[in-house]
C-alpha cells in the first residue's frame, strides 16, 4: 500500500513539473494570462514574468504559495485585481501616516504622477503629500487616534487606470 502511494506521488510530481516547465519555457504576456495590462516582448520582462509565475501569480492562475506581504508591515489593499497594491502604515505614537503603492505582487514600489492623495474618513479629509520617492506622507494629531477605520480615496490614477472612490480598510486591508 505504501508503494502505491509513493508511486502515485512521484507520478503527480513529475506531471506537475512538466506542466510548469511548459508554462514557463515560453515568454508570456499578461494579456495572454487574462490581464488587461500587457508586458512588452523584451526578454528581461518575460523572464521576470516567468519568475513571478513560479512563486504564484493571480494573473497567471497559479495559486500555490501566493501570499501578499506588506513590505513595511502595514495594511494592504489590492487595487483592480492585480493591477496594484496600496499599503498604509500608521505610527500612532508620532501621528504619522505613510502610504506606499506597489505592483500587483507588492514587490516593486510604484511612483505615481500625482502630488497628493486625499483620504475621506467619515467627515475627516486627510491630504497626504508625495515625497521625491512617490511615498505619500502626513503627520497630524488626528492620526494618533486612528486605530481602525474605513475610508475612501478621492482621486487616484495608476498607469492610466482611475481608482477614484476606492474603499480603504485599516488595519485589516482587503
Amino acid at each position: 500500500m505504501k508503494y502505491i502511494a509513493l508511486i502515485t506521488c512521484l507520478f503527480i510530481f513529475a506531471s506537475c513539473k512538466d506542466e510548469q516547465t511548459t508554462k514557463t519555457s515560453e515568454p508570456i504576456s499578461r494579456a495572454e494570462a487574462g490581464s488587461k495590462k500587457d508586458l512588452s516582448n523584451s526578454k528581461k520582462e518575460a523572464e521576470k514574468a516567468d519568475k513571478d509565475c513560479e512563486v504564484g501569480c493571480p494573473s497567471c492562475g497559479v495559486k500555490e504559495s501566493f501570499e501578499l506581504k506588506a513590505p513595511n508591515g502595514g495594511a494592504l489593499m489590492k487595487l483592480g485585481g492585480d493591477a496594484a497594491v496600496m499599503e498604509i502604515v500608521i505610527d500612532h505614537k508620532d501621528g504619522a501616516m505613510t502610504v506606499y503603492f506597489y505592483d500587483g505582487l507588492a514587490k516593486e514600489q510604484l511612483k505615481l504622477d500625482q502630488a497628493q492623495l486625499d483620504l475621506q474618513i467619515n467627515t475627516i479629509n486627510l491630504t497626504l503629500k508625495a515625497d521625491e520617492k512617490g511615498v505619500f506622507r502626513l503627520k497630524s494629531d488626528i492620526i494618533k487616534g486612528l486605530k481602525k477605520f474605513e475610508a475612501t480615496v478621492d482621486k487616484l490614477e495608476i498607469d492610466g487606470l482611475p481608482f477614484d472612490g476606492v474603499p480603504v480598510y485599516y488595519p485589516e486591508g482587503n
